[in-house]
């Protein structure tokens, strides 16, 4: 093997390691989990009684990339909910409770209010 062949082979098992790691960093919540949490979060919506599109400016402000159809879609269960997605629904949910005076009651993925 030659040392342009030897680097090809770092490199391809350099990126394949990376993207492992991008992967779980940004792990979908399997199945169950994504019905059970999507379901949380739309309760929570109901309980903090945002309309679709205030939850969608909180979520957004906060960075989130999806708009408020595909947010919907996450929240019904129909579009995978990925950890940072979860995290940051958790979080504009959280804020919208302490506006209301009542305390955060949800969790981000690693447990944290």
């Amino acid at each position: 093997m030659t040392e342009l062949q030897k680097r090809r082979a770092e490199l391809r098992m350099r990126r394949e390691q990376l993207r492992v790691q991008r992967q779980r960093s940004f792990s979908l919540l399997v199945t169950a989990e994504t019905r059970a949490a999507a379901e949380l979060l739309l309760a929570a919506r109901r309980v903090a009684d945002l309309e679709k599109v205030d939850l969608w400016l909180r979520y957004f402000a906060m960075g989130g990339a999806s708009g408020p159809d595909r947010l919907e879609q996450m929240l019904q269960g129909e579009r995978p909910l990925y950890r940072i997605e979860h995290d940051r629904l958790c979080v504009a949910l959280n804020e919208a409770f302490r506006d209301a005076g009542m305390k955060p009651i949800l969790a981000t993925w690693d447990g944290a209010r």
